[in-house]
Formats: C-alpha cells, sequence, structure tokens
C-alpha cells in the first residue's frame, strides 16, 4: 500500500498541469487528495519501523514536496 501512495504522489506532482488542462476548477480537490495521501502516511509511519525503512527510499521526493510547499500535512510526514 505504501508503495501505492508514494507512486501516487509521484504521478500527481509531475502530472499536474495534466490533470487540470480540461478542468481548472478541481484544483481543491486535487490538492485535498494530495494533502490526504500524506496523511496517510503520516498514520502509518507511526510507531512503524518497517515502514520508516521504506520512506527512507523516497526521502528526497518528499523533501522537495515540503520545499515547494510547507503544507502542513506533508510537514508531519516529513517530521
Amino acid at each position: 500500500m505504501s508503495e501505492l501512495l508514494f507512486e501516487l504522489l509521484y504521478y500527481m506532482k509531475n502530472n499536474k498541469q495534466d490533470i487540470f488542462k480540461d478542468s481548472h476548477n478541481e484544483k481543491e480537490k486535487f490538492e485535498e487528495l494530495y494533502n490526504t495521501c500524506y496523511s496517510v502516511i503520516e498514520v502509518m509511519i507511526k510507531d512503524n519501523y518497517m515502514f520508516k525503512v521504506h520512506v527512507s527510499k523516497w526521502i528526497d521526493f518528499v523533501i522537495q514536496d515540503v520545499i515547494e510547499n510547507d503544507a502542513p500535512a506533508r510537514l508531519a510526514a516529513l517530521k
């Protein structure tokens, strides 16, 4: 499940422009879904050493995402 969440975040981030080319008014829903993915990751990380090891494989992506948009959900997942 964690792999799917990270793949989803990666795809969404890299294809944001393509996702909105037809419906620009969906941006808020996109941001909500994106932050929800981070919230789920945060819950999965708590007290789960194996998941923390997996997250470390994606840490460059997460750090870059936090630097670009310091949204609370993304910062919480990074911490």
